[in-house]
């Protein structure tokens, strides 16, 4: 009697283990659960917010409207900050060979400058209205000295409105190389320029380099002027010209010799103004070298 209740205690007493063992079992797996769901996956099933859950792991959304590739360096730049292209159209110089305008081309320009460029109508290879020169001219003076045109005494300024070619061919410093800076001639020469410019800016404006000189002309007593020093200064209107996008016309190379000096032939006999036979050259070559 004793014996079997003893054994019917111990089996009572199994039970309630099981129980008690089967209930913390029970807890522990709910709290488990419970902090897994809860706790570390948000309820929006998404994954952890702000970043996809896509396979490729290199792809984040900014803005949610756009992609951007994060295993990539380079910076990706919207269009529309992209620089717009300039519609001002670049001068090419020295101006290069061009297809030979005629003779009508000149009733669009016209020519200004010293006694150089006066010799275009005193030797008729153009018609008076169409050169705006004087003896005697120079850089220092062409913004402010009044000369002898077919409208009047006006400042060549004042002629260039009036006329308001679409071509505007410039020669000047001939007069000025051999006794003033090229930084004050090319300083006069932007402010001729930009003076032109802010009236009539449709006009296409060309620089012409300074001829040579002859040989004696180098050496002479009076007034000498040095090649090499026209070579300086059309260097220097060259780079202006580019600086300004002006078109520059090379008419000193065209007429050097192999010694870099005019031939006396082309000159009169002080060795730097032209006979009528180098104006016909000259013309031909502004003909033949007219910008696109």
């Amino acid at each position: 009697m004793y014996k079997f209740t003893r054994n019917k205690v111990k089996k009572k007493r199994y039970r309630i283990d099981m129980v008690f063992l089967s209930g913390v079992i029970v807890f522990a797996a709910c709290f488990a659960i419970y902090m897994f769901r809860g706790e570390l996956i948000p309820a929006d099933e998404g994954g952890i917010k702000g970043v996809s859950t896509s396979d490729d792991s290199s792809l984040v959304t900014v803005n949610d409207d756009s992609v951007v590739d994060s295993s990539s360096s380079e910076e990706i730049i919207p269009a529309e900050t992209s620089q717009p292209v300039s519609d001002v159209q670049k001068a090419v110089n020295p101006v290069p060979l061009s297809e030979k305008k005629d003779m009508s081309y000149i009733d669009s320009c016209v020519f200004v400058g010293d006694s150089l460029t006066v010799g275009l109508s005193s030797y008729n290879v153009l018609s008076y209205d169409k050169v705006l020169a004087s003896i005697g001219m120079n850089i220092n003076k062409v913004n402010t000295e009044p000369i002898k045109t077919t409208a009047g005494t006006v400042t060549i300024k004042q002629a260039l409105l009036s006329i308001k070619p679409a071509n505007i061919y410039i020669m000047l410093g001939s007069n000025g190389v051999a006794f003033l800076s090229n930084e004050t001639m090319i300083t006069e020469y932007i402010t001729f320029v930009n003076d032109i410019r802010a009236d009539l800016p449709d006009s296409k404006i060309y620089v012409i380099s300074i001829p040579p000189v002859t040989a004696q002309r180098e050496t002479t007593n009076d007034h000498p002027i040095q090649n090499a020093d026209i070579d300086v200064y059309n260097s220097e209107l060259l780079k202006m010209a580019n600086d300004n996008n002006l078109y520059f016309i090379d008419l000193n190379t065209a007429l050097k010799n192999n010694e870099g000096k005019v031939d006396p032939e082309k000159v009169q006999n002080d060795g730097m103004h032209f006979t009528k036979d180098t104006y016909m050259i000259m013309l031909d070559y502004i003909l033949t070298h007219v910008a696109s």
